[in-house]
């Protein structure tokens, strides 16, 4: 096994136990799948990535969330979804976050499964917002800080500029 292999599979089950026991520990959360899930799409073997998507994760669930259920205040079923995907296009275009309409889009056909549509209400959206988003920082806390790229050739640079300082 090489060392990147191993280095990305610990990183991935690092965040996805850290997010677990967060979501546990917490008793906000009300499934734990949700934060987890975020956690998984979120690590990338590029920490440049990881930033890219949990920003998309995040923007996406926020955008499609209120979209939706702003949508789904005045129709329902799968009408209001297709309102809801109609509309988050071009917004999502408007303000530059193209890359956020997958996980907006997906939120909002996962609207439709909710059996009753009145228990769709801010309340929802709040929490289904907070999974992803404790999902998508644990995963950056765990990229960024724990493992970061190239962290002892880093180490010998700020050591090296902090003996020239010294001198």
């Amino acid at each position: 096994m090489s060392n990147e292999l191993l280095r990305n599979s610990l990183k991935l089950a690092v965040a996805v136990f850290i997010t677990a026991t967060i979501a546990v520990w917490t008793e906000r959360i009300e499934f734990v799948w949700y934060p987890v899930l975020a956690a998984i799409i979120v690590v990338d073997d590029n920490d440049d990535q990881t930033i890219n998507a949990a920003s998309a994760r995040i923007l996406g669930k926020v955008a499609g969330g209120l979209i939706t259920f702003i949508v789904h205040t005045i129709l329902s079923g799968w009408m209001g979804v297709l309102v809801s995907l109609v509309l988050m296009i071009p917004i999502l275009q408007w303000l530059g976050w193209q890359s956020a309409l997958g996980t907006a889009s997906m939120t909002s056909i996962m609207f439709l499964m909710i059996p009753s549509h009145v228990a769709l209400n801010w309340n929802y959206v709040f929490n289904r917002a907070l999974d992803t988003v404790v999902g998508c920082l644990v995963a950056l806390g765990v990229s960024l800080l724990f493992w970061p790229r190239n962290s002892y050739r880093e180490l010998q640079s700020l050591e090296h500029r902090l003996q020239i300082g010294r001198a």
